[in-house]
């Protein structure tokens, strides 16, 4: 897909992490990246910026990019970009035990800490609340699980400053990745909003789909 826009804005909040607890470590105050895009841009999809943006924040999060990993069986669902930190939901198979992971980065209540720095959140999430085959179920029928069957949007550009849906999948035959604005009209957008919603539901976390 070939984004022919004109377009300056902030695509993302950068952040490096430091050393910290397990559930909640301090970041120092962000950094805003930004893109700039002009006339028929060829070399630049919007696949290329969401992977960078996802390389960034993995890094973030001391998370190795999905993409390079050596996982069969894992699925990545996060929510946000534009100019919003994103949330991060992760699924994972590991000898057939099923692992589910929420990462995110919440306002720092330190009254002391730095303007914009933030506080890494961690958590090890219990067993969904239908149990793990009615959700593992829920997601397939919608089309995502490590096989990822849905497809991005194909009309559209890349707004800056908007929230969007990014999934990503691993399984023994490779990796994918998809991408959709949280107002997506499209059947597959609709699909991944509607997984979103379970997310939260079933796990008690805050998505902000």
């Amino acid at each position: 897909m070939k984004v022919c826009i004109l377009m300056v804005g902030t695509l993302i909040l950068t952040l490096a992490p430091t050393a910290g607890r397990a559930n909640a470590g301090l970041l120092p105050t962000f950094q805003t990246v930004h893109l700039s895009f002009q006339g028929n841009v060829d070399a630049f999809t919007q696949s290329d910026i969401y992977q960078r943006a996802l390389e960034r924040e993995s890094q973030n999060l001391n998370l190795e990019k999905l993409s390079k990993s050596n996982s069969t069986d894992e699925v990545r669902f996060w929510v946000g970009f534009g100019l919003i930190t994103p949330r991060l939901f992760v699924l994972k198979r590991e000898g057939g035990i099923d692992k589910a992971t929420y990462y995110s980065i919440e306002p720092n209540p330190d009254k002391t800490a730095q303007p914009r720095s933030g506080v890494k959140v961690v958590l090890s999430l219990e067993s969904p609340k239908s149990g793990w085959k009615d959700f593992r179920a829920f997601l397939k029928s919608n089309g995502v699980d490590a096989s990822l069957k849905l497809t991005s949007d194909s009309e559209g550009v890349v707004d800056p400053d908007s929230e969007t849906i990014v999934i990503e999948a691993r399984s023994a035959r490779g990796y994918k990745m998809v991408f959709f604005p949280k107002n997506s009209k499209s059947a597959d957008g609709q699909k991944a909003l509607a997984v979103c919603h379970k997310i939260e539901s079933e796990f008690s976390v805050r998505m902000g789909c």
